[in-house]
């Protein structure tokens, strides 16, 4: 949905992207795979992500959505259908992705993640929405992952390194990690220092700009899709 930087330009780069990858995947069939570290994360930790959430705001019943919605513009799983609202849920890698994270709204309009809530409003017909990171703890495999990383990169290579990586490196990843787990020399990070919560409301103007959108892109793959590797 970022409008193009060039006057004259249909697209924004990132759209011909997304678009791009679309066309690959469902006419040649061909889809890049890419598996992080937090991608893994985020979906190991989904649970965990609502239980927490739940406890946040002291309400019960935010179930995990299994249904699958989809109309002629959009389709996919909104995470939480509660009520007359959408939750959307991000579950960030560390504490520092969770410290960076955006919300809905910028000073030019909506984020990525505020325009993917506002199309799962769309899609349920519900009238508000929520994004919500959350910061829960890092599974041990992953953390241990991540010690390893930084062994290797560091190029551990005498008893003087190995000893101040295990006393002072190691610990820190760790408690980069971990922020519930009583580690000694860090401090419990509480639960409301943890959620951070992004609101709207469904905005008609907004969705029909998504669903114009993708009714534009439909017509040019259709038409001239040759427009889209230019």
């Amino acid at each position: 949905m970022s409008d193009p930087r060039t006057k004259g330009e249909l697209f924004s780069e990132t759209c011909r992207d997304h678009v791009r990858a679309w066309y690959l995947k469902e006419v040649y069939g061909r889809k890049k795979l890419v598996v992080t570290s937090p991608m893994l994360k985020g979906t190991q930790e989904e649970t965990a992500s609502l239980m927490t959430l739940e406890e946040f705001r002291k309400e019960r019943g935010l179930f995990k959505n299994e249904k699958r919605f989809e109309n002629e513009w959009i389709k996919g799983y909104p995470d939480v259908i509660n009520g007359d609202e959408v939750i959307e849920v991000k579950t960030p890698f560390d504490i520092f992705t969770f410290h960076k994270a955006k919300g809905i709204y910028t000073p030019r309009g909506l984020t990525a993640h505020g325009w993917q809530v506002l199309g799962y409003l769309g899609l349920t017909n519900k009238n508000y929405g929520t994004l919500a990171h959350v910061l829960t703890d890092t599974p041990d495999w992953l953390v241990q992952d991540e010690v390893r990383k930084a062994y290797y990169s560091m190029k551990i290579q005498t008893d003087e390194e190995e000893d101040y990586f295990a006393k002072k490196v190691e610990p820190m990843i760790v408690a980069n990690h971990k922020y519930s787990s009583g580690l000694d020399g860090f401090a419990n990070i509480p639960i409301d220092l943890r959620v951070k919560e992004y609101e709207m409301e469904f905005d008609a103007d907004r969705y029909k700009k998504i669903c114009d959108r993708v009714d534009l892109i439909n017509e040019i793959l259709k038409e001239k899709p040759q427009e889209i590797w230019k």
